[in-house]
């Protein structure tokens, strides 16, 4: 009796050992399941942190305004908080203050433009992209600016770049014997490019039955109607060959002559040859040269020549068909100054691209009233409006050339 007794206890001791392997194995399976659930949530939680962009989180700020107009939901910055819940701290900030969230946004490295570094000696100030640059990254002025030297017009009327003259005559060699004279050069400046503020302002409308659609969709259509009416307003500017006024800086083409385009019948030697003479035409050569085309040229340049792809290129459908631009980047400058963001449906507009004041003349009979003159409370419409003082110019003549009518 004695022997089965222990056989017994000896085999609930077995099973309880098989049960606690199997507790134990199970316990560790799970905490292993756990730290890998929250390790990807983190992963999750830093990729949605790393898409928000300043771009996606302006839109979002702007998203928040149309829709607490349209539907008179109370302050933006409650809607933003509603429709974004957690994670909405930047884009409530951005609803109370674009300009200074955008200027806040920008990450720089020590240097003599940060507060608590050298900032207080120079007295500069961070240089922020801007609003019109930001919220259409892929125009041409954004992808200019980012390339170039910018500068904020903050408290200053204008800013001038200079910029070294071309050393004439033979080059002094650098080495030099013990005890002899070491060769100094002259440092010819030339005044640059003059940047003077011009205010530059875009305006765009959407129908108050957006605001009750879906928030993607919402975002989606103002992140492209806000970028496609920002880019075509500006790059028309930009690339054309008007000369600077009172009102807006001079165009890219000003003073240019196009180069004749290459006779080949050939396409991909054409090509060639039009690439090559643009980036000649600049003299010295161009640091850093950029080109501009359309996306019909950029397409057949990079099937006809294999190595375009090693060629820096901004495409861009407001270029003209046909048209390629060359310019070095380098000596490209620009500077904006601290703009506004407003959304409004209680307002009246005269729907023209060339718009005439709404009215003009003696009052009565003699007035001159513009055309289409419309009520955005009438229409059920929410306008939003940017305004920025923008300038660019180049430093030195002669570092933009171009090409019309290229035949391939």
């Amino acid at each position: 009796m004695g022997d089965a007794r222990a056989y017994v206890d000896e085999r609930i001791r077995e099973r309880d050992q098989r049960s606690q392997m199997v507790y134990k194995s199970l316990s560790e399976k799970i905490d292993g399941v756990k730290a890998l659930a929250l390790s990807s949530r983190r992963t999750l939680d830093n990729a949605g942190k790393r898409k928000s962009s300043a771009r996606d989180i302006l839109v979002k700020s702007i998203v928040a305004r149309l829709v607490a107009t349209a539907l008179k939901r109370g302050e933006a910055a409650w809607v933003a908080e509603e429709i974004y819940g957690n994670g909405s701290g930047k884009i409530i900030d951005a609803v109370r203050d674009p300009i200074g969230w955008l200027r806040k946004s920008v990450s720089n490295p020590a240097m003599t433009s940060i507060a608590g570094w050298a900032a207080e000696v120079t007295g500069s100030q961070a240089i922020y992209p801007g609003v019109l640059a930001t919220i259409a990254p892929t125009s041409i002025y954004a992808a200019l600016k980012a390339r170039g030297i910018s500068a904020n017009l903050e408290g200053v009327p204008s800013i001038r770049f200079p910029a070294r003259q071309t050393p004439g005559g033979a080059i002094a060699s650098p080495f030099v014997g013990e005890g002899q004279p070491i060769p100094v050069r002259n440092i010819d400046l030339t005044n640059g490019g003059l940047l003077m503020g011009h205010k530059c302002a875009v305006m765009s409308m959407y129908t108050s039955e957006l605001a009750r659609a879906s928030v993607p969709s919402i975002e989606s259509i103002v992140r492209t109607g806000l970028a496609e009416d920002t880019a075509l307003a500006i790059d028309t500017v930009l690339l054309g060959t008007a000369t600077a006024t009172a009102i807006s800086p001079a165009g890219l083409l000003n003073g240019v002559t196009p180069l004749t385009a290459s006779a080949s019948a050939d396409p991909a030697t054409a090509a060639a040859a039009d690439l090559a003479a643009l980036a000649a035409a600049i003299v010295p050569a161009a640091a850093s040269p950029v080109y501009i085309m359309n996306s019909s040229l950029a397409t057949s340049a990079a099937l006809l020549l294999p190595g375009a792809t090693v060629l820096d290129i901004i495409v861009s459908d407001t270029v003209s068909a046909k048209q390629v631009i060359c310019l070095d980047s380098s000596d490209f400058v620009s500077a904006v100054d601290a703009g506004s963001i407003e959304t409004t449906d209680d307002a009246t507009i005269v729907a023209d691209t060339a718009p005439l004041p709404v009215s003009t003349g003696t009052s009565g009979a003699g007035a001159l009233t513009a055309a289409p003159h419309q009520s955005l409370w009438q229409l059920d419409l929410v306008g939003v409006r940017l305004i920025e003082d923008v300038s660019w110019a180049m430093r030195r003549a002669g570092r933009v050339s171009f090409v019309q009518s290229v035949k391939w």
